[in-house]
């Protein structure tokens, strides 16, 4: 069995704890800042709350006599005891025998600076390495945030001691001095414990039953610090902040007790009671139960200031323990929940591999219980009540009912895969079944392949969430069986115009595979530059914009590797033989045509390529071929994948002009035509490509099949990638019989619709309209982006690519993939631009965008998007905002239709 363990309590020190309580004091201040209704306890509250400040006050015997609290101010107190002492008592040991003329003063200072030193360096080792998995930066400062108080005190009478039984001698030999040393440290130990577990109780003590919620506070201290405005944080980091405002300040909120009066949403008051239908809610006064619906207590929310709101909105369901919508994203094919009421997770959710051990799967399930423990994530807001749609389950248990079923905790994940050595090629099987059975203690999961498990666990990420108390749930019981539309279902990345670090790549698999996308197209060079370090040709890099601007083939296969890790295909492209000139000319200045030409020619019909810079490698160059092999061959050693794009979009003719070698091919037969130059192209090319392997499968643009310079015969087996005219092209590739990927410019270009880059152009001098009733450039026109508009996740997520096709047509579309051109995209927009359209795509080719009645499901996938971007940036992918934060916080209230039939 294969354990796989979450960060708990007992092992985060007192300063970790502490460290945090700042940004809490912020956020108080912000919320007690501004106007806020005057809200009235009830007597039943207020009798409450008088407890609740007689059990916080240390004047008070029941303040000191928590056991929990004791035991866990002695753990965290033994850890800095560690690191002291082993600072300490070696600094005096080594000053004593190498600088014992120093005084006993100054080496004892020393050794208690070396005591503190040691122990922060100890603890930012265990903050890194050990179950809390923190970044070294936050491990440091986590570590260093400490109380001064606490390890002075520590350090101040562990050396005192030592000095007055030993007087600072340290004399390994001898049993006294081993025996003053068990004294010192047991003083060191005691003198800081009162104050660490005052420290503890007095800001933490919701803590003492909510061990997780720790993690969750230094998360939000952590993005407190590096986000420009709290409110640019997740409203789930939001959220979280809240309840532990709330444990730390008191009721800003008395969670899960909102009430609203009848008459208007302004009158928000507080309440001890929750709704009837919840049977273990808490009782008070006269003991009756209020009936308000959770529509009108969250609508009593609304009057709060807006950062409460948003998380009182999660926290009046969570913390009756009721149920919270989750509604993952891609939806799956099939999903059904049952009634019975949340499960709660147990601290540690082990995996359990019944014989389908594999480290994909292993390594797959520790990221994702990762995610889980750290984000306790909840949805942002709730699905709308409109009539037309299936309600989310509410329904709670009651103590009774729970009692009778056993056990009540999840304690297990259980997987079983059929194939465990199935390879990630197109084609592999990615199904797989989630099931939680009412009264059972795990999750079971089966899956075809290791594949199709890791999509059970992104599934299983999203559909766990925090109760709001520092605990995990999951309704039940819940039944999915899964699997993907279409075999391919990818983004492109271009680095050829503008470069994308490593680590932005490694954001964008991230992405991927939190929406189950599994390619990742890689668009590697274009005219403008060759990132790519090339050991046959090492010259290529040169025209890299700057060698901190270049892929290694180390780089690559990090990238590779980490995409595998997570079911994610890259397949990369060199786009051949129009967009080339970099790199290229490097190696051969002869291989490429029109370099050094003016790219417009400032008249249109004499244009070299359709964007600056031109160049394109000379098809009838003869040592074009084997320069051309020598590239292909080595990257096709490097991506380990069976398929590669070559290419071949937007032939310029007018480029060919420049080449002295092709103008003598025309001479030499009078009747050639373009179509034959490209043809030319590919019967010489096309078996270069495919020699690598007996497996090799290749794409290319749809140009050299549809375009005006296209070849004459391409062979039926290579994959065609349609970019223009929509379902028109779509329709005459499968019709011709070729495989298709969807990639249509009118629907699925992410670059589209801000307006174009090139300079000094002249278009866009024109200060008033020049023709009302015409759209023209800068009036109702592109404004320079030649795909406008802009591209919104409903318009792609509402494309029908296989519409009017044939069955036997519809069998040739392979999937889709949204591109991202780099002509305006670099490390700072491209995961914004990116993000979360692509996920209108990923859900599009995963399970469709209709319901099982043919009609589309848009609204429903409204508030799932609009979620699904918060959750984005929780797991640190930069996704761009869809919306003003009213929108996610009151589902549908943007429609443009309040009738819910206007979508079709």
């Amino acid at each position: 069995m294969l354990r796989i363990s979450s960060p708990f309590i007992s092992r985060l020190s007192t300063r970790q704890l502490l460290f945090s309580s700042r940004s809490l004091t912020h956020f108080h201040r912000l919320y007690t800042s501004q106007s806020q209704p005057q809200h009235q306890l009830t007597k039943c509250c207020a009798k409450e709350k008088k407890e609740d400040e007689t059990r916080k006050s240390p004047l008070t015997l029941a303040f000191w006599s928590s056991k929990t609290g004791w035991k866990r101010a002695a753990v965290n107190t033994l850890r800095c005891l560690a690191g002291c002492t082993l600072g300490d008592f070696s600094a005096l040991w080594v000053l004593q025998s190498l600088y014992g003329h120093w005084g006993m003063g100054a080496i004892m200072g020393i050794s208690m600076a070396s005591g503190i030193t040691t122990s922060i360096l100890l603890e930012t080792v265990l903050l890194r390495h050990g179950a809390d998995k923190l970044p070294w930066g936050m491990a440091f400062r986590t570590a260093t945030g400490m109380s001064l108080v606490s390890m002075l005190a520590m350090e101040t009478v562990q050396n005192l001691v030592d000095f007055h039984l030993t007087g600072g001698v340290v004399l390994l030999d001898d049993p006294r001095f081993w025996a003053a040393a068990l004294v010192s440290m047991g003083a060191g130990f005691l003198a800081p414990m009162p104050y660490n577990y005052w420290r503890l109780v007095s800001f933490l003590p919701s803590l003492m039953t909510h061990p997780r919620a720790v993690l969750s506070w230094l998360e939000a201290d952590w993005a407190w610090k590096h986000t420009l405005h709290w409110e640019r944080w997740t409203l789930a980091m939001g959220a979280r902040t809240v309840v532990l405002a709330y444990q730390r300040e008191g009721p800003l909120l008395h969670l899960g007790q909102l009430q609203a009066n009848s008459n208007t949403r302004h009158d928000a008051g507080y309440a001890c009671s929750s709704n009837r239908s919840q049977k273990t809610a808490s009782q008070c006064g006269n003991g009756k139960k209020s009936n308000l619906s959770l529509k009108k207590r969250l609508e009593a929310i609304g009057a709060l200031p807006e950062e409460v709101a948003i998380c009182a909105v999660v926290l009046t369901v969570a913390s009756s323990v009721g149920a919270v919508s989750v509604n993952p994203l891609p939806a799956p094919r099939n999903i059904t929940w049952g009634s019975s009421g949340p499960k709660r997770i147990a601290g540690h959710l082990n995996l359990r591999t019944r014989g389908s051990n594999s480290q994909v799967i292993s390594q797959g399930w520790d990221r994702a219980w990762r995610s889980i423990v750290s984000l306790q994530w909840v949805p942002a807001a709730t699905e709308a009540p409109i009539s037309s749609f299936q309600p989310f389950p509410t329904a709670i248990p009651s103590a009774s009912a729970k009692s009778k079923r056993a056990p009540s905790w999840l304690q297990f994940v259980d997987v079983k895969v059929d194939d465990l050595k199935a390879d990630l090629q197109h084609g592999v099987d990615e199904s797989y079944t989630l099931d939680v059975k009412e009264g059972s203690n795990s999750v079971q999961i089966t899956a075809k392949t290791v594949w199709g498990a890791l999509h059970a666990f992104t599934t299983l990420q999203q559909i766990i969430i925090s109760d709001g108390k520092g605990g995990l749930i999951i309704e039940q019981p819940v039944s999915i069986q899964d699997a993907p539309l279409y075999p391919y279902r990818g983004i492109m990345i271009d680095t050829g115009r503008n470069f994308l670090s490593v680590n932005k790549i490694l954001e964008q698999l991230d992405a991927m595979s939190l929406s189950k996308m599994n390619v990742l197209h890689w668009h590697l060079d274009d005219t403008q530059s060759w990132p790519v370090q090339i050991d046959a040709h090492p010259e290529m890099v040169k025209d890299a914009y700057s060698m901190r601007e270049t892929y290694s083939h180390a780089d690559i296969r990090r990238i590779i590797a980490y995409a595998r890790a997570r079911g994610v295909r890259v397949i990369p492209e060199v786009d051949m033989p129009s967009h080339s000139a970099s790199g290229w000319k490097q190696a051969d200045p002869k291989m490429v045509t029109c370099v050094d030409s003016w790219w417009s020619n400032d008249v249109w019909q004499y244009h070299t390529a359709v964007q600056p810079n031109p160049g394109q490698l000379d098809i009838i160059y003869p040592k074009t071929y084997d320069i051309v092999r020598d590239v292909y061959n080595e990257l096709s050693g490097v991506f380990t994948d069976d398929w590669f794009h070559v290419g071949a979009d937007e032939i310029q003719p007018n480029c060919f002009n420049f080449s002295s070698y092709v103008q003598t091919w025309f001479a030499e037969d009078p009747s050639r035509t373009y179509n034959d130059l490209s043809q030319y192209w590919v019967d010489h090319a096309v078996p270069i490509f495919r020699n690598v392997s007996s497996k090799r499968r290749l794409i290319m643009w749809e140009d050299i099949v549809l375009s005006p310079e296209h070849a004459h015969e391409v062979p039926k087996d290579i994959v065609m990638q349609s970019w223009n005219n929509g379902v028109e092209y779509i329709s005459n590739l499968t019709a011709r019989g070729y495989d298709v990927i969807v990639s249509s410019a009118d629907f699925f270009y992410l670059d589209c619709g801000v307006g174009g880059y090139v300079t000094n152009d002249p278009r866009y001098n024109v200060m008033s309209n020049p023709d009302p009733n015409t759209p023209n450039f800068n009036y109702g026109g592109n404004g320079g982006s030649w795909c406008a508009p802009y591209k919104t996740w409903q318009r792609i997520y509402d494309y029908d690519f296989t519409l009017n096709l044939t069955d036997a047509q519809a069998k040739h579309i392979l999937g889709a993939t949204a591109p991202l051109w780099s002509e305006q995209v670099d490390d700072v927009t491209v995961s914004s631009k990116m993000w979360p359209r692509a996920a209108a795509l990923a859900e599009l080719v995963w399970s469709g965008n209709r319901d099982a009645n043919g009609k589309k499901r848009t609204t429903l996938m409204t508030q799932r998007i609009l979620n699904f971007r918060e959750y984005l940036v929780a797991n640190g992918v930069q996704a761009g905002n869809l919306v003003p934060k009213y929108c996610l916080q009151h589902p549908h209230a943007c429609d443009l239709y309040y009738n819910q039939t206007a979508v079709v």
